[in-house]
This record gives C-alpha cells, sequence and structure tokens, in this order.
C-alpha cells in the first residue's frame, strides 16, 4: 500500500510538470529562448560577415523592419537585404561580431540589446572598424522559433563633421 502512495504521489507530481499545468497556458522555457535569441543573432553576424545575403533573410519576418542611422526605416525582408548588401557592395567584410548585454522575453516577444564591432576592407586596401550598439525585437513563430522583427542600430563614432 505504501508504494502504491508513493507512486500516485509521483504520478501527481509529474502530470504537474506537464506542458500545460491544466490551464490551456504553454509553460515557457526562459533560458530556451534567451539562448534560441543569442544564437538567432550569431547566425546573424556570421551571415553578414560572409556575406550570405540568403541566410541574412532567413533571420528576419517577412514585415521586419531596420532603421539604420541617418537613413529612413527600411521595411520587409527583402527590401532589408537589398538594402544591406547594397551598403557593403565594394566593400569586403572582415569581421562581424555581436555582443549580448541583455534578453528580456515578454511571452511572444523579446527585445535584445547588445553592441556591435564590424570591420571592413575598403576599396582602397585600408580597414576601418565601427563599434556601436543595436536593439533588437524578436517576434516567437508558430514552431517556436524566432525572427527578428524590429533592429535599430547605431555607432559609437560621432558623426562626421560638416
Amino acid at each position: 500500500m505504501r508504494v502504491l502512495c508513493i507512486l500516485l504521489t509521483l504520478l501527481v507530481f509529474s502530470a504537474c510538470q506537464s506542458a500545460d499545468l491544466g490551464t490551456g497556458e504553454k509553460v515557457v522555457d526562459l533560458q530556451a529562448d534567451i539562448k534560441a535569441i543569442n544564437e538567432a543573432g550569431q547566425r546573424w553576424a556570421e551571415a553578414y560577415a560572409a556575406e550570405d545575403w540568403e541566410a541574412l533573410g532567413a533571420l528576419f519576418s517577412a514585415d521586419a523592419i531596420v532603421m539604420p542611422p541617418g537613413a529612413p526605416s527600411v521595411v520587409g525582408r527583402q527590401a532589408i537585404l537589398d538594402a544591406e548588401s547594397s551598403s557593403v557592395a565594394g566593400i569586403d567584410i572582415l569581421t562581424a561580431e555581436l555582443t549580448s548585454d541583455e534578453v528580456v522575453v515578454m511571452g511572444d516577444l523579446a527585445y535584445r540589446r547588445g553592441s556591435f564591432t564590424i570591420t571592413l576592407k575598403l576599396p582602397d586596401g585600408t580597414s576601418s572598424t565601427d563599434i556601436g550598439k543595436f536593439i533588437e525585437i524578436w517576434e516567437r513563430q508558430t514552431d517556436g522559433s524566432w525572427l527578428l522583427s524590429r533592429d535599430i542600430y547605431n555607432s559609437d563614432a560621432p558623426p562626421p563633421e560638416e
């Protein structure tokens, strides 16, 4: 009888660990979400450095918006890819590094704040490194993956003097 009580107790506790706890709401693993977003951010840096625009595009939602410094917002995945690829035409991307300083998940939305370092080889053969910061908004998709929905970034360098 004692064994039966222990088994029933274990069964009740394991049922409480189920995906929806009987409420119809899914249990969210915040650490897994944060890890997935940071890994997607790393894939962004790798795709950008490789100038792999197809891989970069796979990280954006179809209606994504990027807000670059000193320019109008770019709306839609294809427009973003066109803008990214044309912004580095004739320039070699040597490195692209992103550092995540903060990721906050709120249901199916998350934001990520961090910094970047990008080194380019310019057409004259010299190199230039830009250091800056970004804020991104990520949206959870129906399959549980995360896509970049909004992105704003700017350089830490002062604007050029006129």
